[in-house]
């Protein structure tokens, strides 16, 4: 495998919780206007970001492959658990 297919397979892996972590950042800064706007979407989407890796990363370990459903919904149920807890 090249090195630009590895960094392609490594970017296929990782965009989901890009994707859902710059959807509940965005939304988290319309919900709360406490602190100033950049500061917030880059501290909550990047908090979002690492629990959402950590739970593909512990999906590619338990179940063996990546890309399961079952992973796909343990990261949604944990970055929506993260969002309760901040939010209240």
């Amino acid at each position: 495998m090249s090195l630009w297919l590895m960094a392609l397979h490594l970017f296929n892996f990782v965009a989901p919780a890009i994707g859902l972590a710059l959807m509940a950042g965005v939304v988290e800064i319309f919900s709360k206007k406490k602190r100033p706007l950049a500061h917030a979407f880059i501290a909550s989407a990047a908090m979002y970001f690492w629990v959402a890796l950590a739970t593909l990363l512990l999906g590619l370990a338990v179940l063996g492959r990546d890309g399961k459903m079952l992973t796909y919904a343990g990261m949604v149920m944990a970055l929506g658990t993260l969002a309760a807890w901040r939010h209240r």
